[in-house]
């Protein structure tokens, strides 16, 4: 959810583990954009055993964010 009053915008998601990137990985969607207030779900599936072992975390990167 984009809870500012700016655009978020060029979203994208990077799954990690242990402190490393998950790859290979599979989302709904990615490099979106969003409007003040607006709200996506998206869906991110990886193996199990890409993960090391460890729980697997979601970070945010954009352009503006």
């Amino acid at each position: 959810k984009n809870e500012s009053e700016t655009p978020a915008l060029m979203l994208h998601l990077i799954p990690r583990a242990a402190g490393e990137r998950v790859l290979p990985y599979n989302a709904d969607d990615n490099y979106i954009h969003l409007m003040p207030g607006e709200t996506r779900t998206i869906v991110v599936s990886m193996a199990a055993e890409d993960c090391h072992g460890a729980e697997p975390t979601i970070t945010i990167e954009g352009f503006n964010i």
